[in-house]
């Protein structure tokens, strides 16, 4: 098969993101779906709709029958999917199937959104240059654009930092507060943004950083799984 999918990164909020199966399972219906409308052995199958069952989806993904069926059974009761039975397979639907791809044309902006999304990448550049300038090297690598995210923020509210001395102090504060831990630097950062404060203080709960750790965890887990999917398909399709 040729072509591709339109796939946002909105669909990270999902709440079926993190269910390895059901998001597998829907990504490859998009994959599989009709972009356009045709005819398969007498029977017309529409833009967005595909031919298939439940045994071919497991043989395709290599998950169990009763995996594939919990699955698409999510899928059903959340809209995402419609099925519709017959005696030689299903025909399944995806409900907003263009919402997620889109024939529109970017092209047609008007000048006024041109003229500014320039302007911003403009000062989105010159911001950069200004933080470039700065030295950050004494921090661990994943501190560093967490730091250069709170300069930002600092230089919005007009509260920018005198000198070097001052951003030293607060980025030893920063990894203080957050025991040399990134994900709770970053839970730091985020509270301190949320709530407009002009400084950093401790997490009053530790709850949002073991939050992002365990999502990171699960995304890690699936990503790997999801590696290893792909490994067994490729080594079925050269055996």
């Amino acid at each position: 098969m040729e072509g591709y999918i339109k796939l946002y990164r909105q669909v990270m909020m999902w709440e079926w993101y993190d269910d390895a199966n059901t998001f597998r399972l829907f990504i490859h219906l998009l994959l599989k779906a009709n972009y356009e409308d045709a005819q398969w052995r007498g029977l017309k199958i529409k833009r967005g709709q595909l031919f298939t069952s439940i045994g071919h989806l497991s043989h395709e993904l290599k998950i169990s029958d009763k995996a594939i069926r919990i699955a698409l059974d999510k899928l059903i009761k959340t809209k995402e999917v419609a099925s519709k039975g017959a005696s030689n397979g299903t025909m399944i639907t995806i409900c907003k199937y263009d919402s997620y791809q889109s024939t529109f044309n970017t092209e047609g902006q008007t000048e006024g959104q041109t003229r500014g999304e320039r302007g911003a990448t403009n000062n989105k550049n010159n911001n950069n240059k200004e933080l470039k300038n700065i030295d950050l090297s004494f921090l661990q690598k994943d501190f560093i654009p967490l730091v250069e995210k709170w300069l930002l923020y600092k230089k919005e509210k007009k509260q920018e930092y005198k000198g070097e001395t001052s951003i030293n102090t607060f980025c030893k504060k920063l990894v203080e507060y957050s025991n040399g831990d990134a994900i709770i630097a970053e839970a730091i950062i985020e509270q301190s943004i949320a709530n407009n404060w002009t400084g950093i203080f401790e997490l009053k709960n530790n709850n949002n950083g073991n939050k992002k750790r365990n999502r990171l965890d699960a995304d890690a887990q699936w990503r790997a799984e999801m590696e290893a999917s792909i490994a067994r398909d490729y080594a079925a399709l050269h055996e």
